[in-house]
């Protein structure tokens, strides 16, 4: 660990006695020791089923590290080579796909040829912000003889609890049950 600079000297001058030419020093940095993690950015990740860089701050990182990400409901998975980038040896970015489903995540990076483990950092993954993007009504248009059943279609819905609000004559609020977005008014 440290900084080491290296000089290539040709023999010696045999006119002046002393050291022959030498090239200009060059300097190389040799990390060392086990990689720790300060942070991640950002957090929370937001929930997304396409993949987001995350990026990873922290000391004593080298090129090519194993990273491992373990969610609290999903197990854990060590990602591919080419899913973590090496930006610095206080840098690393990697590449997850995370779902929508707020989590409790850890990551932990492992420096290669026996440089050592970080110790497993918390992270949260919180549920997306719904959008709606068209609303059907059955029938349509409603009539006011009777109930009526409306879909509801977007995305970022999160199935396992997510809320539809209505407002308006004889509606009662509504809980979405796993991915169905129907409910019935009275």
């Amino acid at each position: 660990m440290g900084t080491y600079s290296f000089v290539v000297q040709n023999g010696f001058d045999s006119q002046t006695g002393g050291p022959g030419p030498q090239s200009a020093g060059v300097n190389v940095t040799v990390a060392g020791g086990t990689p720790t993690i300060s942070s991640v950015s950002p957090n929370p990740v937001t929930g997304s089923t396409s993949p987001q860089t995350v990026t990873i701050n922290g000391a004593n990182f080298v090129n090519k590290p194993t990273v491992t990400v373990t969610s609290a409901g999903g197990g854990s998975s060590t990602l591919p080579a080419s899913a973590v980038t090496f930006v610095s040896s206080t840098q690393l970015t990697m590449l997850i796909t995370t779902q929508n489903n707020p989590d409790n995540w850890t990551v932990q990076v492992t420096n290669p040829s026996g440089g050592g483990s970080s110790s497993a950092f918390p992270f949260r993954i919180v549920a997306p912000t719904p959008v709606i993007t068209s609303l059907s009504t059955t029938p349509s248009p409603p009539t006011t003889a009777g109930a009526f059943t409306f879909t509801i279609n977007g995305s970022g819905f999160y199935p396992a609890g997510a809320l539809i609000s209505v407002t308006g004559p004889g509606c009662a609020p509504c809980t979405i049950q796993n991915s169905a977005l129907t409910t019935k008014t009275t």
